[in-house]
């Protein structure tokens, strides 16, 4: 069943490119949102922050969220179209279990005026080997390490404001990571 999500997934992201029709992209924002891991009986609120530095360089920081990180990333935007931007990202994260590496890459869409689309992969290292956290005796975790797939769509309903909602599938627990917030643009 995992192998199938993760293959519906991949699918899903690689089609994205095909769907362009137009070019709006903010990396400047915070976002709150509530976060469920289906299957685990774990649900967190997380906030999280962007700042856009120049047209290919933004930071980002976190806190909280289903791993219970404190995060702050640097991430380089590789614009491919008005409509399409690749981006990657690299940080460190403190996970109570120390200091480790985050990793991500990804594509952002806009669909149109008002809906963009992202479906990223983010490598997290040591988030569930420590009893400090939300996460320590889940089920089906065999490595400490966590690579999640996600899409996630963004509407924005104002110049200020959007509703985020995501779907993120774990490779190593069960469970498929919902996520439903909204974001302040600035």
């Amino acid at each position: 069943m995992k192998i199938r999500s993760a293959l519906v997934a991949a699918a899903a992201f690689c089609a994205l490119p095909t769907l362009a029709v137009a070019d709006k992209f903010d990396y400047t924002y915070l976002q709150g949102s509530y976060q469920v891991l289906t299957g685990q009986d774990a649900n967190k609120w997380q906030i999280k922050g962007s700042f856009r530095i120049n047209d290919q360089v933004y930071v980002t920081a976190q806190d909280g969220g289903i791993y219970d990180l404190r995060t702050g990333t640097v991430g380089l935007i590789a614009p491919m179209s008005d409509t399409l931007h690749l981006y990657g990202e690299f940080g460190l994260m403190d996970s109570n279990d120390g200091i480790n590496p985050l990793l991500e890459v990804g594509a952002r869409m806009s669909l149109n005026d008002q809906l963009q689309v992202r479906g990223a992969l983010r490598y997290m290292s040591d988030v569930y080997d420590t009893e400090k956290t939300a996460l320590s005796g889940m089920k089906g975790v065999k490595d400490d390490d966590e690579l999640l797939i996600a899409l996630e769509a963004n509407y924005r309903t104002s110049e200020r404001f959007s509703f985020i909602g995501g779907v993120s599938i774990p490779t190593e627990a069960d469970g498929v990571l919902l996520e439903i917030g909204g974001r302040l643009h600035f």
